[in-house]
């Protein structure tokens, strides 16, 4: 169990990435509230939003050369917690944007940053798809599927545990597939047995 601070918070903070950058999916966009111009929804945003200053907003605007925010829907961005971030003579450190998807390659642009100063920011290219997690069990799926034979309980917990490990789409298919096969035949059999 993870021990640290609890917030009560709606939203994502620079401390939540202290640790390491995370990736996310835009969910959606709405009217912000006096903390941020956006709210930015996240996919796996854990019920917490990104309130990204006009800074950032103007940098996604620029990488992926839209307004629109209907565009954000289904792009992915990492962010990170970059100490040097600053907020008036202070510096807190702050939520900055280290790769997005939708782009070929790592893009420069040049932001305002405050009246009369502008910064080069970059942004590394994101794969546009979350990669997908591979089976590493090692087992054999389909031996112990013929092994579970007509058990429906063991057939349920190979699929449970296909699942979990990510076994292959045909797998898991093959797996369900079986136990549809079996629950069927029981339930042929309990209404042969009750006429």
């Amino acid at each position: 169990m993870r021990v640290a601070p609890k917030r009560n918070t709606d939203q994502w903070n620079a401390d939540d990435f202290a640790v390491a950058s995370r990736v996310f999916t835009i969910a959606g966009v709405r009217d912000g509230t006096k903390e941020g111009p956006y709210d930015i929804d996240l996919v796996e945003g854990e019920g917490k939003c990104w309130r990204p200053p006009n800074t950032v907003i103007q940098l996604l605007n620029d990488v992926w050369g839209t307004e629109d925010s209907d565009d954000f829907i289904g792009r992915r961005v990492e962010l990170y917690r970059d100490p040097t971030v600053k907020f008036g003579r202070d510096v807190p450190g702050g939520i900055r944007l280290r790769a997005v998807s939708h782009i070929a390659q790592a893009t420069t642009v040049l932001i305002q940053t405050t009246r009369g100063k502008r910064e080069k920011f970059t942004v590394q290219p994101l794969p546009t798809a979350a990669p997908q997690p591979t089976d590493t069990s090692g087992r054999d799926w389909v031996a112990e599927l013929k092994l579970a034979g007509d058990h429906l309980d063991a057939i349920k917990a190979l699929g449970i545990a296909a699942r979990t490990a990510h076994a292959s789409a045909p797998t898991i298919d093959a797996i369900m597939a079986e136990y549809r096969r079996v629950e069927a035949a029981g339930l042929a059999a309990e209404s042969g047995a009750e006429g």
